[in-house]
């Protein structure tokens, strides 16, 4: 059933008069982001400036919102196409609405009351968002979700949000409602989240530490595999190979294999020294039950905290090339 059927049916089991167009559209399932915009905010041609030329059937759309359509003058085979325009003209004009004085105060109600979506972020304690768009454009991005604690978007959990497109919310609605209501603004999220391994903090270079270790791993398998399978070969072709050869070959192996030998236990040494480094950075006692959660107790604590952190960034190099194990 399109939306025109829907509403269709709506205003025929409505024993009073028609429900206004506005009105329906904005109770829709999955509409729950969009906010009432006036008819005397529509009808001023100047907010809708520069839409005309974007729509194929722009007078039908505008009067089917502002209900002054009169539906058997449409042809059916325009009908499908004049209401999908409808829906997306008064989007755009939503976008135009929510970034004026009276949109916002809109957009505040429905924020107070936690109506436009929580942050799913743990630390954030269910944030209230508020709706965004990653583009002006129409038809390339889904409406998201801004968390004014945490400053990251989200996407929504209701799958009927996907096909809400972001156009009809702008990327400015945001960061101009908090500048308009600073006091909806909540204190910066110092809480985070702290990977531990057995209660031990992770050194920042562990997860590349231990990539470049079994990769080397790897390479010494994969020789070692050759190396036998060469020897193997030498063995059942001695009849026809010197002895010399043979002998030569070995030592060519055993030197190549004594080579990678020396850069495993060289990687092992730096991983031992990133441990104890990491340890060095972690107290002396730990529990293993404890939370990964670090909540600095004041902004200077936090300070403190990153110029440690900036200190452990510290890179360390490797004195492995493993461009030479082939």
């Amino acid at each position: 059933m399109s939306a025109f059927q829907q509403y269709d049916v709506d205003n025929d089991s409505e024993s009073s008069e028609q429900q206004p167009w506005i009105d329906w559209y904005c109770t829709l399932k999955g509409n729950e982001f969009f906010v009432r915009v006036e008819e005397s905010f529509i009808v001023d041609s100047f907010n809708l400036t520069g839409l005309d030329s974007q729509f194929r059937y722009y007078n039908w759309a505008l009067d089917t919102i502002l209900d002054q359509t009169q539906r058997d003058k449409i042809p059916q085979d325009q009908l499908e196409t004049v209401e999908e325009e409808a829906e997306q003209l008064f989007g755009l004009i939503h976008s135009r609405y929510v970034i004026t004085q009276r949109g916002l105060e809109a957009v505040a109600q429905k924020y107070k009351r936690h109506h436009l979506g929580r942050c799913p972020r743990v630390l954030c304690n269910g944030q209230a968002t508020l709706p965004v768009g990653l583009t002006p454009m129409l038809g390339l991005e889904s409406v998201r979700l801004y968390c004014p604690r945490c400053d990251d978007i989200y996407a929504s959990k209701s799958s009927r949000h996907i096909h809400i497109d972001g156009a009809f919310f702008g990327p400015t609605l945001p960061h101009l409602f908090l500048l308009a209501f600073p006091e909806h603004k909540p204190e910066p999220l110092n809480a985070r989240y702290v990977p531990r391994v057995f209660g031990f903090r992770l050194h920042q270079h562990a997860y590349t530490q231990s990539y470049k270790y079994k990769l080397v791993a790897e390479r010494i398998e994969s020789k070692t595999t050759m190396l036998q399978t060469q020897l193997k070969q030498l063995t059942l072709s001695q009849g026809n190979t010197s002895a010399d050869t043979v002998k030569q070959v070995i030592q060519d192996q055993t030197e190549e294999y004594k080579k990678l030998t020396a850069l495993y236990l060289n990687l092992h040494q730096d991983t031992l020294e990133l441990h104890s480094e990491t340890l060095h950075h972690t107290p002396s006692t730990h529990h293993t039950n404890q939370m990964s959660i670090d909540y600095p107790s004041s902004s200077s604590e936090a300070e403190e905290e990153d110029e440690d952190d900036e200190e452990e960034v510290t890179p360390m190099y490797l004195d492995v090339d493993l461009n030479k194990v082939r």
